[in-house]
């Protein structure tokens, strides 16, 4: 079992997303902005990844993987969502907007609720 690093509440459902810490190390080379679809993931990533890198990420409730970085980062350049995230288009959208909002209250050791 993982430790959680923190719950964060979703105002709008009232559950809570738990966010746990994750190391991504791709198997394959990734080009900058060529995102990887699959029945299962969609990989997207704004700076060309080699396989067997180590990226620190947090994963959020096992739907999104978002890279972690320097507090100067505002937004993940390696993200991983869940296939049923994406072809849903707006349930997808939703669950976006939610994994950014999730990821900027996690990478911000300032906010607190």
């Amino acid at each position: 079992m993982r430790p959680i690093l923190g719950l964060i509440l979703d105002l709008h459902s009232g559950t809570f997303d738990a966010i746990y810490p994750v190391v991504c190390k791709p198997k394959i080379d990734i080009k900058a902005g060529a995102p990887i679809h699959d029945e299962l993931y969609t990989v997207e990533t704004g700076r060309s990844v080699k396989a067997g890198d180590s990226i620190p990420a947090v994963c959020i409730d096992g739907m999104a993987i978002l890279s972690v970085g320097p507090d100067s980062e505002t937004k993940p350049w390696f993200t991983v969502f869940a296939g049923a995230a994406n072809f849903e288009m707006i349930k997808g959208e939703v669950f976006r907007s939610r994994a950014a909002e999730v990821w900027k209250k996690g990478n911000d050791p300032l906010i607190q609720e």
